[in-house]
């Protein structure tokens, strides 16, 4: 789970102010979505290391047992510019229809997102290789036979922008920020694959879709919108594939909700077993 942007505070950038672009949030990785809720709670809260830490407005622990009458569920399968395996969709609109079975009003939209290769992925990698080439630059000539082929590939990378093109992604950024809001006009929370495939041996990046090529680093990964945004998501293993393999919905709310993806996430624990 990757909390609203500035709810547990990041102490460990290279800079107080180089979290931003693109959002770096600390977040969880557990086996229950009690053990998620606890971590919020315990980890939450302002710390005079991160100027962007919020104050403790809630309590997050114990969990309250789900009541999921009446929720508005937005449903994007792809981002509106993804493809995504046949198999994942299936798993995941499976996981929806309980959702439905328990109150919930389910509706597959549109983001206005068909543009998203250019606003969110190229900038979100833009932005990424310029932190790096920024703050670990200098590996490249000190200590180049010591760091991997990608990171040097993403120093180098990033060496190749201006702080105007930087401004420019900001715009997309902020693009992408006003159509992510305009959900939360109608809906409760935007679910979403996790990936747009089941889980690959490492790697192995998968290289097409259908028989359609995507790229290998980052055409299979819907997360990265929300790095860009700030808005709190979590992956939930709501099934497996015909192999075994896991597969992922990401769940999506409104800033500094994170209570509402904990409590639809507890519903689907209680109901999924993997």
């Amino acid at each position: 789970m990757k909390p609203t942007f500035g709810r547990i505070p990041y102490d460990t950038g290279p800079t107080r102010f180089s979290v931003v672009d693109p959002f770096l949030h600390h977040g969880s990785l557990t086996r229950y979505v009690e053990d998620a809720a606890l971590f919020l709670d315990v980890f939450q809260g302002l710390h005079p290391a991160d100027p962007f830490s919020l104050p403790v407005t809630e309590r997050f622990f114990p969990l309250e047992e789900p009541d999921l009458k009446g929720w508005r569920i937005a449903y994007s399968p792809d981002l509106d510019y993804f493809r995504v395996e046949r198999e994942v969709r299936t798993v995941v609109e499976e996981a929806l229809r309980r959702l439905e079975e328990w109150g919930c009003r389910v509706e597959e939209v549109s983001l206005g997102l068909e543009d998203g290769a250019e606003i969110v992925t190229n900038t979100f990698v833009n932005l990424w290789a310029v932190w790096f080439a920024a703050h670990y630059g200098h590996f490249l000539e000190k200590e180049r036979d010591r760091i991997s082929r990608g990171l040097a590939a993403t120093i180098e990378h990033g060496r190749r922008f201006s702080a105007v093109e930087m401004e420019r992604w900001r715009q997309n950024r902020s693009a992408a920020y006003e159509k992510v809001e305009k959900v939360w006009q109608s809906f409760d929370l935007l679910v979403t694959p996790t990936l747009a495939v089941p889980a690959f041996p490492h790697g192995r990046n998968p290289r097409e879709i259908d028989g359609k090529p995507i790229h290998p680093h980052n055409g299979w990964m819907l997360t990265s919108l929300f790095n860009l945004t700030g808005h709190p998501a979590a992956s939930f293993p709501c099934g497996r594939s015909s192999e075994g393999l896991p597969i992922g919905m990401q769940i999506v709310a409104p800033r500094f909700a994170e209570k509402r993806i904990l409590t639809v996430s507890r519903a689907l624990e209680q109901s999924i077993r993997l």
